[in-house]
């Protein structure tokens, strides 16, 4: 039952001096007439009774009497006999409790408005008589008389007495409990007024020992909204149903509301917001029900927030008097989503940073629809993330990574996200990300600084060449950072004017400027280039090897080489050459080469030996070989002041004065050494 705080009728108001006298009289005949078939006799105006001298523990509503006197024990222990006190009333209330509100409302004697209230048919009502002493305690086990007035066209019964006994379904007495109250129901089977009577005889003033209520059975019930709680700025449409209870209903709908066989159409429902922080506002403050009974008003917030609003609704008949009214709390929820990213602050090109997303629901609403949305920098590309995202970039630098997530749960749920990068380019990249749900969005950056490795460029030549001789130079390149790569790296090696490039390991094409891509250098990576130069000129001179990368991460090196005009001083002789052989015979040449020089050592020293057609070649000492008249001996290094000898051995094959020739060459050499020259005669 829907039960509200009323208003005094109209009608009430213009009749106080007809109810005085019919106050008067009821107060002459009707209550002694109804003393008279009380079944206790009915006290004068002092009431002496038995009553505790201590209230019980638990303060029950049965009445007081001298069986729940309670028991006193004296200094011996011994229990006395209840104690005797005078109980005067002198005060008296009646009450009733708001169903809807829990709000109990109560009114005295002295009060000009009358308690009054509206109650569907066929339904009950609670009243409750307090009964109160001078200084304001309780008034136990003090006899009440309860009257519902009969007069034109009162309706109404009374139901129960609690701890009292009716006489009639219009008459009652009863005798207030150990709190001072009295509690009785009434009800009506019609709609119509119910004017209610207590009567407390004790109290001697005739001016207060009686109070009234007015009681308006109507065949009208309402169905309320309950409490609710929505998303925030979501529109929250509510209902109230009026309809005829005799009538009857034919079940619930979907929402649990009540499905009227007959509904009330046209009447005036009033709305309003007590509380209105956060802001709302009403599509309409006064909505008349419709043909199904119902008036259906919508609760709009302002602007999404969270918090509550009270919402008051009060049904009225066609006097504008309250018949029932009620209130509900409008609670609104939401998202609050929170998110952070942290990574690797500092990497080398081309390596890896990780990152950490993770997003919290602070809001009071589960965070649904969740997605997660990551920008990649250009200078980054993706490598992997954990859940899989729903797309992820495919190019080599930059693109969006998204994520559709589970629903965060209100007050604090919360989920990871990790997510790989690798620095591509040399700089600082940030990295933002964007939590959405419903209305809640937050986001977060975190910033990474890629840098690249560092070149180590190594050249070695000899100190020392003679001029117009070929030398080689080995030119090594290294990144030598231990995290970040270098790519696109470029050798480049300037000969200049002073000196001419030949050749390469690997080879160039373009020998103007020689040139090696040695393309992308992981930390550690090494490279060797070999060059072969040669220099026309005598001199110091300094050639520069130089590195670049495509970040602008540059190195270089260079070596001087001394050019001198002429070689090593190298001395030959001839050890055996016999003048004279005849045809058939076998002559043996011995030469030794001896290098004389203080300073430089001979390297690569080739020696041949040229034999003229006279002679046939027999054989050769130190590994020397023969290619037609061409005996070649590979000597190796000959140290400054060693000596090395090497013997060819032929057979003459014709007479005539013939002439053997030698040359002796090496790396120190700007030609061919013509080192000896054996004269030989062949005769009979």
């Amino acid at each position: 039952m829907n039960v509200s705080i009323g208003k005094s009728l109209p009608w009430i108001l213009g009749s106080v001096a007809m109810l005085a006298v019919v106050g008067a009289i009821l107060a002459g005949v009707l209550l002694s007439a109804g003393s008279s078939q009380a079944t206790t006799a009915v006290p004068q105006d002092i009431f002496t009774g038995t009553v505790p001298t201590t209230d019980p523990v638990d303060a029950s509503l049965a009445p007081a009497s001298p069986e729940f006197a309670t028991v006193i024990e004296n200094e011996g222990g011994n229990p006395t006999a209840p104690e005797q006190v005078t109980v005067i009333p002198t005060n008296v209330e009646i009450c009733y409790t708001d169903t809807q509100t829990g709000v109990e409302e109560c009114k005295s004697p002295e009060d000009t408005a009358l308690l009054e209230d509206w109650n569907p048919v066929r339904t009950q009502h609670t009243f409750t008589v307090k009964v109160t002493q001078a200084n304001g305690a309780a008034a136990a086990n003090v006899p009440v008389e309860l009257i519902l007035n009969r007069f034109g066209e009162a309706v109404g019964d009374i139901v129960s007495i609690t701890g009292g006994a009716k006489v009639d379904n219009t008459f009652g007495n009863v005798t207030t409990n150990r709190n001072g109250e009295a509690d009785f129901v009434i009800t009506s089977t019609r709609a119509g007024d119910t004017d209610v009577t207590a009567y407390v005889p004790g109290i001697s003033d005739a001016d207060d020992h009686k109070v009234f209520a007015v009681k308006h059975w109507v065949d009208m019930d309402v169905h309320f909204p309950g409490n609710a709680t929505n998303p925030a700025g979501q529109a929250h449409e509510m209902v109230v149903l009026v309809f005829q209870p005799t009538a009857g209903t034919s079940g619930e709908d979907e929402n649990g509301y009540p499905i009227p066989v007959t509904a009330l159409e046209g009447v005036t429902v009033d709305w309003s917001i007590t509380d209105n922080e956060p802001a709302a506002t009403l599509d309409s403050m006064s909505m008349p029900t419709n043909a199904s009974g119902q008036s259906v008003v919508t609760l709009n917030q302002v602007s999404p927030s969270v918090g509550d609003n009270t919402v008051n609704f009060q049904v009225k008949d066609e006097a504008g008097r309250v018949m029932f009214e009620g209130s509900l709390v409008k609670t609104w929820i939401a998202q609050e989503i929170h998110v952070t990213k942290t990574g690797t602050a500092a990497i080398g090109l081309l390596a890896n940073a990780q990152y950490t997303i993770t997003i919290t629901n602070g809001g009071t609403a589960p965070a649904t629809g969740l997605t997660l949305t990551d920008i990649v920098p250009p200078g980054m590309k993706y490598v992997s993330a954990s859940p899989e995202p729903t797309t992820a970039p495919t190019e080599d630098s930059g693109g969006t990574i998204t994520w559709t997530l589970a629903d965060l749960a209100a007050d604090g749920g919360s989920t990871d996200i990790t997510v790989t990068l690798q620095g591509v380019e040399v700089g600082t990249h940030t990295n933002s990300v964007t939590a959405t749900s419903g209305d809640s969005e937050a986001s977060d950056s975190a910033a990474t600084s890629v840098t690249p490795g560092t070149f180590a460029v190594s050249k070695e030549c000899q100190d020392q060449v003679l001029i117009n001789i070929e030398f080689d130079c080995s030119i090594t390149v290294t990144n030598n950072s231990d995290s970040g790569a270098l790519t696109g790296v470029t050798l480049t090696d300037n000969p200049g004017s002073d000196m001419v490039f030949k050749s390469s390991n690997p080879d160039v094409t373009d020998t103007d400027n020689p040139t090696w891509n040695l393309g992308t250098m992981m930390p550690g990576a090494s490279h060797t280039v070999t060059i072969t130069m040669q220099a026309p000129t005598t001199g110091n001179k300094t050639n520069t090897a130089s590195v670049v990368s495509d970040e602008g991460v540059t190195g270089s090196d260079d070596d001087t080489i001394e050019f001198i005009e002429q070689g090593p001083a190298i001395h030959f002789q001839i050890v055996d050459n016999p003048g004279r052989i005849a045809i058939g015979e076998n002559t043996t040449l011995t030469a030794t080469v001896v290098n004389q020089d203080t300073e430089i050592g001979l390297t690569d020293v080739v020696m041949t030996v040229t034999l003229p057609d006279q002679l046939t070649f027999v054989s050769a000492s130190g590994g020397g070989s023969a290619v037609g008249q061409i005996v070649t001996f590979n000597l190796g290094d000959i140290a400054t002041g060693a000596t090395v000898t090497r013997t060819v051995t032929a057979q003459a094959n014709a007479r005539g004065q013939v002439q053997t020739n030698g040359l002796v060459d090496a790396s120190q050499l700007t030609e061919p050494f013509p080192a000896f020259q054996f004269t030989t005669i062949v005769g009979n």
